[in-house]
């Protein structure tokens, strides 16, 4: 993005996701998370289940896009609402991230519009819960998003978390996603 970002400092200390990223692959793949069409992470990986959790620079009031793309061509695409933030030992109560630009080209194609945007993120933690919320505005979109992430237990770690999506594009309307979550701390294998 070509403009200026103010964040809280703490903004990028933990890159551990509290939820993480599984999937399935039937064969070697490569696997990309992008946000906001920013590419954050990109790893190739084995046929069989896989997880990821140590992904940096994630906006946590913003879905994550993983594209798992298949050696034989397949792909296979889903959003995941997370953060990075440690509800076990959180560094600060509040963090926030403020910017405004426009998103760099990635084409020499001068059709291509980059509008003007402005948008606000901030998270507080309290106790075992963390709650995020955010809001992106452009002249052809906008979006406000909100979640709650909560841990519960100490050795053997629950989470659970919720969150929703209201998004509107001039060119493709309105948009609602909702988003519920829970992880076990179980291990299975045949």
């Amino acid at each position: 993005m070509n403009g200026f970002q103010l964040y809280s400092d703490s903004s990028y200390q933990n890159s551990k996701l509290t939820v993480p990223i599984t999937g399935m692959s039937e064969k070697p793949a490569t696997v990309e998370v992008t946000q906001n069409n920013r590419l954050l992470y990109r790893t190739i990986i084995p046929a069989g289940p896989f997880q990821l959790n140590n992904i940096s620079g994630v906006s946590s009031s913003q879905p994550l896009h993983v594209k798992v793309i298949q050696d034989d061509g397949t792909i296979q695409e889903f959003d995941v609402i997370t953060s990075n933030k440690d509800l076990k030992n959180p560094q600060s109560s509040i963090s926030f991230n403020f910017f405004m630009g426009k998103y760099r080209k990635n084409s020499s194609d001068e059709r291509i519009h980059t509008p003007f945007i402005t948008g606000f993120e901030g998270g507080i933690n309290y106790l075992n819960h963390n709650f995020l919320g955010g809001m992106e505005i452009s002249s052809k979109y906008k979006s406000i998003v909100g979640s709650v992430n909560s841990v519960f237990g100490e050795h053997r770690p629950l989470s659970t978390g919720f969150g929703i999506k209201y998004a509107s594009s001039s060119n493709k309307g309105d948009g609602f996603q909702a988003n519920a979550n829970l992880s076990l701390p179980v291990s299975v294998s045949l």
